[in-house]
């Protein structure tokens, strides 16, 4: 699968009205297994870097998308997570995580990656991939994984 097919997949199947109704268990194993493809995908490093600052690359609209997500993702509630997993001895480093934030950055992020790849090629797509991954929605999906992985093995 190429990187914007993967995208694509992604995209399709969480802004899916298909989602609507779909068993939990079964809309969780996909998203987890997409989830997983995304993941692997960032160790591609063949990107090549091109700069797209000056362009305001078309996105999702984060607000849009979220409204979109509660109706297909509404057994998705707020998980426990941390602000600052490298301090531990924080007093006060406990935090909300909310799966359906984590999916619509993810969502938003990915779709700007598509139109880079659309735009400038794959190599610019693949480096805004792996960028973005390591400068924001790789969080979000890593918190999201445990958040899926807790759901499905009732941890």
């Amino acid at each position: 699968m190429t990187l914007t097919q993967l995208i694509e997949h992604y995209l399709d199947f969480i802004l899916s009205p298909a989602r609507i109704g779909q068993d939990e268990r079964e809309k969780t194993l996909l998203l987890a297994h997409i989830l997983d493809e995304l993941a692997i995908r960032v160790h591609d490093l063949s990107g090549t870097f091109i700069d797209t600052e000056s362009e305001d690359e078309p996105r999702l609209d984060y607000q849009d998308t979220y409204k979109i997500l509660t109706q297909h993702f509404p057994d998705y509630r707020y998980y426990s997570t941390v602000l600052d997993i490298n301090d531990p001895a924080k007093t006060d480093n406990l935090a909300a995580g909310d799966p359906l934030d984590d999916l619509a950055d993810i969502a938003v992020d990915l779709s700007e990656v598509l139109s880079i790849a659309q735009n400038y090629g794959v190599a610019a797509g693949q480096y805004a991939f792996v960028d973005s991954y390591r400068i924001h929605w790789g969080y979000h999906l890593r918190q999201l994984q445990i958040y899926l992985h807790c759901q499905l093995t009732g941890f």
